[in-house]
Parts: C-alpha cells; structure tokens; sequence
C-alpha cells in the first residue's frame, strides 16, 4: 500500500487498519513539515516530529501538526517493520 495523500490521523487509522490484513506493507509519503524543528534548524529521521496523536478526531482544519499523527497512525497499525515514512532525506533544510 502507498499512500500519498493522507491528511487526517483518523482516516489514516482507519485505512490502515482496513488494509492491515490484507497488505503487507504500507507506505506513507509524509511532508518534511511533520518535524517539529523545520525552518528552524536542519532536520532528518531522528528528529522530532510534531505533537499530534494517531486518533486525533476527524475533520481538523489542515495544518503541519497532522501529517505527525498521520505517520503515527500508520506506525500504530503496520509498525515499524511493516511501514516506511517517506518525508525527507537525510539533512534537510
């Protein structure tokens, strides 16, 4: 499974959730705006992501905090060996 436009934790959850049993990996193109310190110093895959958790409730008006939960909700469902969080390469800017 590739998702490449996931915006809300909930639907995220709830997809990945449908799909788990039937797909054996999921991957979720993310935006470099889920870390918590972008644009104000350089980032990569350790780096903090913003706070927002895998159920936060539908319909949230947009904004860079969801992609976090978005991830989160993928990592919630596939874990960390049956997803891949695509969002930067190494040292961003």
């Amino acid at each position: 499974m590739v998702d490449t436009s996931g915006e809300q934790p909930s639907d995220v959850l709830l997809s990945a959730g449908l799909l788990r049993e039937r797909a054996g990996h999921y991957t979720f193109v993310s935006s470099i705006h889920a870390f918590s310190d972008w644009g104000e110093r350089p980032v990569n895959e350790d780096s903090l992501t913003c706070p927002c958790p895998a159920d936060t409730p539908a319909s949230q008006p947009a904004g860079n905090h969801l992609k976090a939960g978005c991830e989160r909700a993928v990592l919630e469902r596939f874990g960390a060996d049956g997803s891949l969080i695509l969002n930067c390469p190494p040292a961003c800017r």
